[in-house]
């Protein structure tokens, strides 16, 4: 699909995902680390739970299908080959957080594209903060939306912004590379990590009060419940007003009233035109519809309630764990697994664990077969030798000189 794509990829935690995306794709995805490594590679979980470049879970896993080279960008030797070898890609991705990007610019085809992913927009006042995932996460307010009354919100327990952003700059250079297609003109994309994670949390709905009650105050102080427990765990049931969400919600309701939690007034209310903190009779008509769906949801499996979403047309998922993920006979139908290669403990020699293979299926394309993560600098003879023409000396010059 984009097999005739060259994408640089200068190795950051936010621009692991973009990359793996475009390499699921078909592109030629090219890393660029320095020569200790990447970030990435410092990330837990590590195989085994033993730290090492190899090692890390969350660089073999974002990383499939990419090649690697190791490359000293801040010596004038390194940002030469750099440039040289974004003068020959289609596409650049980089992370430079708040420092200036790296100087490929101005060495890029006209054609090219450059995505540039930073914490906050690239203009604005919090533009040079030196940040952590915690800060982006909290100034985008997703951590907002969840934790107990009266306490602080927790931690996301893996980092999110980066995540966000990666498939955003994915998302970004896809939607640049189809301009192209009818202008031949490349583009430059800006991705912030502060607004990417903070259009993800877009899908919890909130509770706006009028503030002019005690029942609306009340409601002001946070979203409608979004997860429901379960006897075998937890759903996700969106409540919510207006012409497009209203009338689902009625056929929520209409569910509760047949079941017998919720009476004939509410079912005959026209939810479509429901707003919870415009007066306090609707705002109880609103808790009343969360504890009936609490109560209910609680004598039921996650299996019944989206059946009962099935048959009645409301909006309700499970909420899976990771077994539920791994035993899904969905995902094994549609080949989502396959056996990845990993480093073990030193000595301990290589294996294998299931690792997510193809995340889209086409019927008329088949996508590359999984290749596990690379190794640090495996691929240097190949892409700065064999393709930019350097000799085994330059090579083992730069080597000796730590630019490789």
């Amino acid at each position: 699909m984009l097999d005739d794509l060259r994408v640089l990829e200068l190795s950051a935690p936010d621009t692991m995902l973009a990359g793996k995306t475009l390499a699921d794709l078909g592109a030629d995805v090219v890393v660029v680390e320095p020569p200790g490594g990447a970030d990435g590679r410092r990330m837990g979980p590590f195989v085994d739970h033993v730290p090492g470049i190899e090692q890390s879970l969350t660089w073999q896993s974002a990383n499939t299908r990419k090649r690697a080279i190791t490359l000293d960008v801040h010596s004038s030797d390194g940002r030469e080959l750099l440039e040289r070898l974004a003068s020959s890609s289609d596409v650049v991705i980089e992370a430079p957080g708040p420092a200036p990007a790296q100087p490929v610019a101005a060495r890029l085809p006209a054609h090219a594209v450059h995505c540039v992913i930073r914490p906050f927009a690239e203009n604005g006042p919090k533009s040079d903060y030196v940040v952590s995932d915690l800060i982006v996460t909290a100034s985008s307010g997703a951590i907002a939306l969840v934790g107990q009354e009266g306490r602080p919100p927790p931690l996301t327990p893996v980092p999110q912004s980066g995540q966000h952003a990666g498939l955003d700059a994915a998302i970004a250079v896809l939607a640049a590379l189809a301009a192209r297609g009818k202008d031949g003109a490349g583009q430059r994309a800006t991705v912030s990590s502060r607004l990417a994670a903070m259009v993800a949390a877009f899908t919890q709905p909130l509770v706006v009060g009028s503030g002019s009650t005690p029942a609306s105050r009340a409601l002001d102080r946070g979203p409608i419940p979004g997860t429901y427990r379960c006897r075998d765990g937890y759903v996700l049931v969106t409540i919510a007003f207006g012409q497009s969400f209203g009338p689902k919600t009625g056929r929520l309701v209409a569910w509760l009233n047949a079941s017998g939690h919720l009476g004939a007034d509410d079912a005959a209310r026209d939810w479509a035109s429901t707003a919870a903190g415009r007066d306090p009779e609707h705002e109880e008509a609103v808790r009343g519809l969360v504890r009936a769906l609490e109560t209910a949801c609680m004598t039921l499996s996650r299996s019944d309630v989206e059946a009962a979403a099935q048959q009645w047309g409301f909006l309700a998922a499970s909420v899976h764990d990771m077994k539920d993920v791994a035993d899904s006979r969905y995902f094994d139908a549609r080949g989502l697994w396959a056996d990845l290669e990993v480093t073990s403990q030193a000595g301990a020699g290589n294996r294998t664990v299931p690792a997510p293979a193809n995340f889209p299926a086409y019927s008329g394309y088949v996508l590359p077969p999984l290749r596990r993560a690379p190794r640090l600098g495996e691929h240097n003879t190949e892409v700065l030798g064999d393709e930019l023409g350097l000799s085994s000396s330059e090579l083992s010059a730069l080597f000796a000189h730590r630019i490789i």
